[in-house]
């Protein structure tokens, strides 16, 4: 999803680990297949406009629209990173990447 407007408190293990507000993405590792099920809990703080975007409409996205594919790659890469450090080509997302690409990731 994306936060078009407003603010969101982020809960992960009953703590509060983070803050979304307007232009925000969240959710896109699941949608990428990148990860099984959500690991947060979001919570608004006020009243929020959140727009859903569909798997299926972001992979169309992504083959009309090859930045938003390199976007994304490169979130999802940063998102990878951030919890623990392992090879990129093993998830299936980045596979077709080109292999400079993974490694400077």
């Amino acid at each position: 999803g994306i936060v078009g407007k407003g603010s969101i408190t982020v809960h992960a293990q009953g703590e509060v680990v983070g803050e979304l507000t307007d232009g925000c993405i969240f959710g896109e590792m699941v949608v990428l297949g990148i990860a099984g099920a959500p690991t947060a809990t979001l919570e608004a703080r006020s009243v929020t406009d959140v727009r859903i975007v569909g798997a299926s409409v972001l992979f169309e996205a992504m083959k009309v629209f090859p930045q938003v594919r390199e976007f994304f790659q490169t979130l999802a890469a940063q998102r990878i990173n951030m919890t623990v450090d392992l090879g990129l080509s093993k998830f299936a997302f980045f596979q077709d990447c080109n292999t400079k690409f993974v490694d400077a990731v």
